[in-house]
Parts: structure tokens; C-alpha cells; sequence
């Protein structure tokens, strides 16, 4: 029978746990034994308690639930650098007792949007938006649906809360770095230049040269270099590499290094390498890689609590660009 009046100590009684163990079971924790969960989900599920208490949240206009967006690309995966991102996000969000859940946007398909559904039944509070492109589709849809939303990094025709870094300066200083330990002959390998993030670390990459009379022309840029694989066979099969690469992502940057080993080149006395990001794993590769580090507490932090505060409807600076800085290794002079 289901009784529509029932509260977490009327379970905790009729099961004969302890309201925190109910509690628990009710929010997903895992540190609940397996028999334990099974009786307390079946008094749960028989008397109703857990769609009252979604018919509760409805009324009140809060789910606590966050959607994170990450746009699906073609044969390739998110990546450490995205990973960390997320899970810094969650624990973040976590501490307001926010449920966090992934899901992909799908350009191609009908719905590109997983989980469209939780938007159109009110399931969601607000979302977190990765990989922005100009004029990008996913900003609209949330607009339209009139849930709070914060992008990671930022579409400059769209007017929306943003955490971005500063991906000019970031690749300029790279740049600038290499040119003050003599080096002139200089390469960018990148991903898509549909994504606001790589268009402007190409246009700090463009400045740099310029600033610093550098020759420049396309074969410079080398773009849609999306995985460590695509750095390893573009270093492995190039017959004249560059005196540097700068390469936008650190896990780019080990296929590269791994290429450059087996062709017995030696890093950085032939060649010098930079990555960006900083993930932990930078620091122990061999040689340590060069980096351009991304605040990703801050990034992850400054998100969370903007999408919070805009879900309070309480005023808060919503457009944050943060610094990087350039960590220097052993892939550089």
C-alpha cells in the first residue's frame, strides 16, 4: 500500500535500520551493504516513498540534479584533461548535494542531446557546457528550455555565464618561450578549429609570430590533430620535423615524445616540445613535458559555484576568464 505521508523515520522503523542507513539508500551512497539495500528499496518501492519524493522536488521546482554536456567527437575520447575536469566538478557540486550526471550531445542525430527527456519533464536544475563552438547549438537548446547553464570556455556570439582560460596568451607564451631560447622554426598541432578554444589558441600562435617576426604561413598550424595517435604518426612519418612543437593537449604530446624516441631524436637538443594542460601525468614522462597549465580547481570550482548561484537566482559575476602560466620542464632548452 502506498501512503503518500511517509518519511524517512517511517522507513527506518518498518525496515529496522537506522535513519542514516535509509538515507543513504535514498541518495545512491555505496557504503551500504547489498542485502541492506535490497530490503530498504523493496519498503521504498512498495509503499511509494521514492516518487513521493520526486513529486515533492517538482513542486518546489528542484530536482538537485546537474547535467554535464560534453559533445560526442568522432573517434575520440574525452580525454585525462576533460576527466579531471569532470570529477573535480562533481565533488564540488557534491558538497551542496547537487546529483551530478554525464551525458553526450550528438551532432548528427535527430536528438543530439541525450537525455532531452530529463530537460522537457523538469528533471534537471541547471547544466555545465563543454567543447563551445561559435554559434553553438547546445547554448541555444538550454536557453530555450530556460535552465541555468554555465559554458567551459566561451562562444563570443553568444552573451551567457562562462568559465574560460586564457588560451591566447597561453599558446603566445609558449611561443615567446621557445623564441627566447633561440628557436625560430616553430609548429602548432591542434584539434578542430571549429571549437572556440583552438581558434583562439591559433590566434595567439598567428600574434606571437607576428610580435616576435617570426616567418609564418599555413603549414604552421597543423590542425584536426585530435588524439596521442595522430601526434605519434604525424612524428613518426614527417621526414622534417620543426625545431619545436607546441601541442595542444599534454596527452597529445606523449604520442609525439613516444615517435620521437623510437626515431632516436633527441628531446630538446633536436627538438623541443610543449604541451598544454598540465595533467599530472606531464611530470613524469620522459623527458618531464613542458606545459602550459590550466587552473583546473579554480575552472572547476568557479563553475560549479556560478551554475549554483545562478539556480538561487542570486547575483554573481557570470563571464570569468582565469590565467595560465607556462610550467617549465625538460622537452624545452
Amino acid at each position: 500500500m502506498k501512503n503518500t505521508k511517509l518519511t524517512i523515520k517511517d522507513i527506518s522503523e518498518m525496515t529496522g535500520f537506522s535513519i542514516r542507513t535509509v538515507s543513504r539508500v535514498i541518495n545512491n551512497d555505496d557504503n551500504v551493504k547489498k542485502e541492506t539495500r535490497e530490503i530498504i528499496e523493496k519498503t521504498l518501492g512498495e509503499t511509494g516513498f521514492q516518487t513521493n519524493i520526486f513529486a515533492k522536488n517538482l513542486r518546489k521546482k528542484s530536482m538537485n540534479n546537474i547535467m554535464v554536456v560534453i559533445e560526442k567527437q568522432k573517434n575520440t575520447y574525452p580525454g585525462q584533461w576533460y576527466n579531471i575536469l569532470f570529477q573535480k566538478i562533481i565533488d564540488r557540486l557534491s558538497e551542496f548535494n547537487y546529483n551530478i550526471f554525464l551525458t553526450e550531445y550528438i551532432p548528427e542525430q535527430k536528438e543530439p542531446l541525450n537525455g532531452i527527456q530529463f530537460l522537457k519533464s523538469g528533471f534537471v536544475d541547471g547544466a555545465i557546457l563543454f567543447n563551445i563552438k561559435e554559434k553553438d547549438k547546445k547554448i541555444k537548446l538550454f536557453k530555450e528550455a530556460s535552465i541555468p547553464f554555465v559554458t567551459i570556455e566561451k562562444d563570443k556570439k553568444a552573451d551567457n555565464p562562462y568559465v574560460c582560460t586564457d588560451n591566447f596568451f597561453g599558446i603566445y607564451r609558449a611561443v615567446e618561450h621557445l623564441v627566447n631560447t633561440g628557436i625560430k622554426d616553430i609548429k602548432m598541432l591542434i584539434g578542430n578549429l571549429g571549437y572556440t578554444l583552438n581558434n583562439e589558441r591559433k590566434n595567439g600562435f598567428i600574434k606571437a609570430f607576428e610580435d616576435y617576426n617570426l616567418k609564418f604561413d599555413a603549414s604552421n598550424i597543423i590542425s584536426d590533430i585530435r588524439t596521442f595517435k595522430d601526434t605519434y604518426e604525424y612524428c613518426k612519418n614527417t621526414e622534417k620535423l620543426p625545431e619545436a612543437l607546441i601541442i595542444s593537449g599534454d596527452e597529445k604530446a606523449f604520442g609525439a615524445i613516444k615517435a620521437l624516441h623510437e626515431r632516436r631524436i633527441k628531446i630538446p637538443e633536436e627538438i623541443s616540445i610543449i604541451g598544454y594542460d598540465n595533467i599530472p601525468l606531464s611530470e613524469f614522462t620522459t623527458p618531464a613535458l613542458t606545459t602550459i597549465e590550466q587552473p583546473a580547481d579554480e575552472i572547476a570550482h568557479t563553475a560549479a559555484d556560478i551554475l549554483i548561484n545562478l539556480i538561487r537566482k542570486e547575483k554573481v559575476q557570470t563571464q570569468v576568464t582565469l590565467p595560465v602560466k607556462l610550467i617549465k620542464r625538460e622537452t624545452t632548452r
